[in-house]
This record gives structure tokens, sequence and C-alpha cells, in this order.
């Protein structure tokens, strides 16, 4: 059994394939459970990392102050949520607060950018969602040639070989 795991390939091969299972356990937990996490970088800027049916969502938000504003719609610096889904929804709902917003789709993948300008906040959001499938298949395709294919013999053993075979 050691012998299986000698060389660099098995070692990334069961490592891609832990990786894959762990982003389909994600991918079954996110058709009923949504999960968010939040991280407040300066105040008005925001980063939200969530996962939900579609896929995983990354969504900057920035609220910029006007000369007389005063941001009000500030988050806490990090917070963290999971909540069940009442439905499953046909079509992300990106929630943006504004009429404003242009959203662009292909083959699952999403990306959303909305702008408000109120009088005192004008409010900048892009989302992208990158789907499931396009990470677990790829490192499910990735790990199995890692770890179905044969490793091939090291140039050393080969020039050892031939000397042996010269010197007879």
């Amino acid at each position: 059994m050691s012998e299986f795991f000698r060389g660099w390939r098995r070692k990334s091969g069961v490592v891609t394939l832990m990786m894959a299972c762990l982003f389909a356990a994600g991918w079954v937990r996110s058709q009923h459970i949504v999960d968010c996490i939040c991280v407040g970088r300066n105040p008005g800027r925001f980063h939200h990392l969530c996962s939900d049916t579609f896929g995983i969502w990354s969504a900057y938000t920035c609220y910029r102050q006007t000369h007389q504003g005063v941001t009000t719609r500030l988050l806490p610096e990090f917070w963290c949520r999971s909540f069940e889904k009442p439905f499953r929804p046909i079509a992300p709902d990106f929630e943006f607060s504004t009429d404003h917003y242009t959203v662009r789709t292909f083959c699952g993948f999403y990306f959303a950018l909305a702008t408000q300008n109120d009088d005192s906040i004008i409010e900048e959001e892009s989302t992208w969602i990158i789907p499931y499938w396009s990470i677990v298949i790829p490192l499910t395709f990735l790990s199995a040639l890692l770890l179905l294919t044969k490793p091939c013999k090291s140039t050393s053993k080969r020039i050892i070989d031939l000397n042996v075979i010269k010197d007879a």
C-alpha cells in the first residue's frame, strides 16, 4: 500500500479528490441551506461570500459618501449566517436596491453589476456566481488522472540499467 502513494502524482491526486468531495458536499448542502459570510474591509466596503443553489457567490459592495452624506447602511465588520430556503428559486435573486443593474450569464456563470446614486450615498455592487459543477467536475477528472495513470520510471534507474547491460 505504501508503494501506491510514492511520488507527487498520487499524493496530489488524493488531495484533489478530497477537495472535490468537500465541494460536492457543499453542493449538496446548498440545495437546502444558504450559508453567507460577510467581511467589512473599510467603512463602507464589504465582501460577501455565499453558497446556495446556484453556486458560490462572491459579491463586493461599496458605499461611498457624497459631499454631505452620512453612510447609514453599514454592516458589522464580520458576520456569518446560515438559513434554510423556503423554496427553490428558478433564477438567482440579486436583491439590488435599484432598478439599474446589468446581469450577464453564460452556462450557469453569472456576473451582475449595479449602481445606485442617492442624494447622499453612491452604492456600487458587483456579484460573481460560480456554479459548483464547474469546480467539482474538473477536480474529479484531475484526481482520476493523477490517481489512475501509471507513474513513469525515473530516468536515473534507466541510466543505471543501461550501464549494467553495457558492463555485461
